[in-house]
């Protein structure tokens, strides 16, 4: 019985959380629209350059076998 009650209080926390999220995003998605933005646009370009960047850093390096390797850069 212990089970079930950890079980049902984690599935209504997660209920929670989506019914929240989807609220959000529900709302500002009517903001963004009105606006004209497109995020998701912005972050799927942000996210193909740092992937680009550090692909490009990692084949450079790769000969030169004697230099520190140095982070990737946000």
């Amino acid at each position: 019985m212990t089970g079930c009650v950890i079980l049902f209080s984690i599935a209504i926390t997660f209920y929670i959380t989506w019914w929240f999220i989807h609220f959000v995003d529900g709302f500002f998605s009517l903001i963004y629209a009105q606006l004209g933005i497109d995020i998701f646009a912005h972050l799927a370009l942000r996210i193909t350059q740092l992937a680009t960047q550090e692909v490009y850093h990692m084949i450079s390096t790769s000969s030169s076998s004697g230099q520190q390797r140095r982070p990737p850069v946000f």
